[in-house]
C-alpha cells in the first residue's frame, strides 16, 4: 500500500509539471516605475505628472533622452530633452529644461519671469498637430515654478545628474504638475 501511495503522488506529481509544459499566459502588463535617483551617467530620467508616471518611451529622432551641457556657454548651458509616444496612442508627450549659468552643483529657482532656468512641457495630438504647450520662456502666457537640482556635475566624465519638481500653467489647459523628478545623463 505504501508504495502504491508512492507511486501515486509521483504520477500527480508528473502530472502537474507536464500540463504546465506549452501553456503560455498573456504577458503582464508594462508597469511604469519611476527610475532610481542615481549620479552614475545611466541616462535615465522620470518624473510624476500630476501624479502618473512620466519616463520616456519611442523614438522620433535624436537620443530619447538627451542631454547637452557645454561649460563655455552663457556661464553653463545645459538642455535635458525627452519624449513620450505610446504605441497605439496619438498623443505625444515632450518635456525639456533649459538653463544657462549652470556651473555647479546645487538648486536653481525656476520661476516666472524666466530667470536662468526654464521648463517645457508639451502635449500634443499628432494627426493634428493640436493640444497644449507650456513654454516657460513665454512669459506672458505660461506661468512656471519649482526648483531644479544638480546632484552631480562631472565636466571629466560628461555627467549630470538631479532632480526637478515644477508646476507649469497655461490659459485654456490644465495645470501640469511635475514632482519626484529626477535624471542621470551622459551628454
Amino acid at each position: 500500500m505504501k508504495q502504491l501511495c508512492c507511486i501515486a503522488l509521483l504520477s500527480v506529481s508528473l502530472l502537474c509539471l507536464y500540463c504546465g509544459k506549452g501553456t503560455t499566459y498573456p504577458p503582464s502588463p508594462v508597469v511604469d516605475t519611476l527610475p532610481a535617483v542615481t549620479a552614475e551617467g545611466k541616462n535615465t530620467f522620470g518624473s510624476l505628472v500630476n501624479g502618473k508616471v512620466f519616463i520616456p518611451r519611442g523614438n522620433i529622432g535624436p537620443a530619447n533622452p538627451g542631454a547637452y551641457y557645454d561649460p563655455n556657454a552663457n556661464g553653463g548651458s545645459f538642455n535635458l530633452s525627452m519624449t513620450r509616444f505610446d504605441p497605439g496612442d496619438s498623443i505625444r508627450r515632450s518635456f525639456q529644461i533649459i538653463a544657462s549659468n549652470l556651473n555647479k552643483t546645487g538648486a536653481y529657482p525656476v520661476t516666472t519671469p524666466k530667470k536662468d532656468v526654464v521648463f517645457a512641457y508639451s502635449r500634443l495630438r499628432i494627426s493634428t498637430n493640436t493640444g497644449c504647450e507650456y513654454f516657460g520662456m513665454d512669459a506672458e502666457h505660461v506661468k512656471q515654478e519649482g526648483q531644479l537640482v544638480i546632484t552631480k556635475l562631472d565636466t571629466e566624465q560628461k555627467i549630470i545628474a538631479g532632480t526637478f519638481t515644477c508646476t507649469l500653467i497655461t490659459a485654456g489647459c490644465d495645470t501640469v504638475r511635475m514632482t519626484e523628478g529626477r535624471f542621470d545623463m551622459k551628454y
